[in-house]
């Protein structure tokens, strides 16, 4: 009998051991999981307090970085790391005469953007006594052809804005303005990043696989949106119509916002191609249906094509990253929405914690961790290795 309770209490003592054993293991668990929350929403609430005052630094900054990823190609071609592809020729100039150089090519370029943007709207301002006139007699048949089925003048006219095309454009102009501060910051770090840039320094995997994926859609889509602009003004240009190269420069430039930049550079010129004094039927019509025509060959048949999935993000994830960086940033948001995202995505992924790669997987419409059923075989071997 002796020998039997120090059986049992021996048996006894290492149940509570086990016990003890498991209540503590519980207890890290639970503060591991307080403690990865707590720093996951201390990040992001620095992360939004970035994002929201911090604007006026962190746009030109990453704007600059991806500016980078353009241009840099090209100083290798300077310095004779590549050929030129066509003539199969081979430089040896030296980086900083190669940086100058790719570094006034973008001077030019914006100052070219700059210069067509202001003989733009200084034509308008000039011209708005023409586009009031076509606007008024618009106005008067819109008003008569309505009486003639019955309507009251009086309603109508209360109905119809009152447009002044002049103040529009000087509205226009003074928002281009603003943006000059922020052009001179982008062409100052492109500047000393082209010159810090050191090909040599030993890139890790992750480092390796943002530039990849960021640099070809940069590359890639900035090569599609110049198409896309050079035949909107092309088109525009054998129409007759004013203001032809900034309808191709604007297409150019909203061909990077995801979705809704491409409805946006067809519909944005309507409204000015129809107030054209020498706008007819006809013109008005095929100022329609050619650019559209031109971007949905682009956007659904020869962009897909080219760069495939190399963001893997859902449509639904562009447009919501869309929405956010265009909130926050406006137009520049916008534009940097898709490779933004991605970055981050591809960031967290890197972590090897559930926490991040659930936001990462998020981030590609993967809710599969909101699966409770799932078994063990289903998991993918990177997400396995997390737990």
């Amino acid at each position: 009998m002796a020998s039997q309770e120090i059986h049992n209490n021996e048996n006894e003592n290492e149940n509570g051991n086990v016990v003890n054993l498991a209540e503590k293991g519980n207890k890290e668990s639970l503060q591991e999981a307080i403690s990865t929350g707590s720093l996951l929403l201390l990040g992001l609430l620095g992360l939004g307090v970035a994002i929201v005052y911090l604007d006026f630094i962190l746009i030109p900054l990453i704007f600059s970085r991806f500016l980078i990823y353009i241009f840099q190609p090209m100083i290798n071609l300077f310095v004779g790391k590549k050929p030129w592809p066509l003539c199969k020729l081979k430089l040896c100039f030296p980086r900083w005469l190669a940086v100058i150089i790719v570094f006034l090519l973008i001077c030019g370029i914006v100052f070219l953007f700059s210069f067509v943007i202001v003989i733009s709207v200084r034509d308008v301002v000039n011209d708005k006594d023409l586009y009031i006139q076509r606007m008024d007699a618009l106005y008067n048949s819109t008003i008569d052809y309505a009486a003639s089925l019955g309507y009251e003048k009086t309603e109508l006219e209360g109905l119809l804005p009152e447009i002044d095309l002049g103040a529009i454009a000087l509205s226009i102009f003074n928002s281009l303005l603003n943006l000059l501060p922020n052009m001179f910051l982008i062409l100052l770090f492109t500047l000393y990043m082209l010159l810090d840039y050191n090909e040599k320094q030993n890139k890790t995997e992750l480092r390796r696989n943002v530039d990849i994926q960021i640099r070809s859609y940069i590359v890639i889509h900035s090569a599609i949106s110049a198409l896309t602009g050079v035949l909107t003004a092309i088109i525009f240009l054998l129409l007759g119509v004013n203001l032809a190269l900034i309808y191709g420069l604007l297409a150019f430039l909203l061909n990077f916002i995801p979705n809704i930049g491409s409805l946006l550079a067809v519909a944005i010129p309507m409204p000015f191609v129809i107030l054209d004094p020498g706008s007819t039927f006809t013109i008005i019509l095929l100022a329609f249906l050619l650019p559209i025509t031109i971007q949905c060959i682009i956007g659904n048949v020869i962009e897909p094509k080219i760069l495939g999935d190399s963001m893997e993000m859902p449509p639904i994830t562009v447009l919501v990253a869309l929405m956010f960086w265009g909130y926050f940033w406006g137009i520049l948001g916008a534009i940097l929405s898709v490779p933004l995202t991605t970055t981050i995505r591809l960031y967290l992924q890197s972590y090897d914690h559930p926490a991040p790669q659930i936001l990462a997987g998020m981030l590609v419409g993967d809710f599969s961790f909101l699966d409770a059923s799932r078994k063990k075989d289903d998991i993918p071997p990177n997400e396995e290795n997390t737990k």
